[in-house]
């Protein structure tokens, strides 16, 4: 699918969505048609994300669930799914990144700075790993221009550089 764009990818993911029997694949397919610009198969992925929260009711349903309202542009109850990932388990890693993505995604850069420094404050080591997704997440292009967001992201790749300079 890297080759494809626009509609093209569109019309072949739908393909592969009609042709996928597994749940589960399904939503992943949604997403992706989701992130494509088609949120037609999101209703049928919250769906399956509330029936599989009823089976687990873990932190990965919940941040599941909470990627599927994001996707369907259900900015309500992605932010009380992630808060109540939050609350269940306050080491749940993406929680906090995943409110502050909502958050972004609305334009409230304020409350979307305070909760991404949360989360890197409180797993410093994976986001100075993965400093690049921090720096490119659409989710987060509202605070691009923030002198805060520009200062984290630098900081997060000079302690990236250093560590794998530091290892060898």
């Amino acid at each position: 699918l890297g080759q494809l764009g626009g509609k093209d990818a569109i019309t072949e993911l739908n393909r592969l969505y009609k042709r996928e029997g597994q749940v589960a694949e399904r939503r992943q397919l949604a997403w992706a048609l989701a992130r494509a610009g088609d949120r037609s198969k999101m209703p049928a992925a919250v769906k399956f994300g509330k029936q599989q929260l009823e089976q687990s009711n873990g932190t990965n349903g919940l941040n599941s669930l909470g990627i599927d309202y994001l996707y369907a542009h259900d900015w309500d109850g992605a932010r009380l799914t992630f808060r109540r990932m939050m609350w269940s388990d306050p080491a749940a890693q993406f929680a906090t990144y995943n409110l502050a993505c909502v958050e972004g995604l609305k334009g409230r850069v304020d409350e979307a700075w305070r909760l991404l420094s949360r989360s890197i404050r409180e797993n410093p080591q994976y986001w100075i790993g993965n400093w690049r997704h921090v720096q490119s997440d659409p989710d987060l292009a509202s605070l691009r221009k923030d002198p805060r967001y520009l200062k984290m992201v630098e900081r997060l790749r000079l302690q990236s550089e250093l560590g794998i300079h530091a290892g060898g």
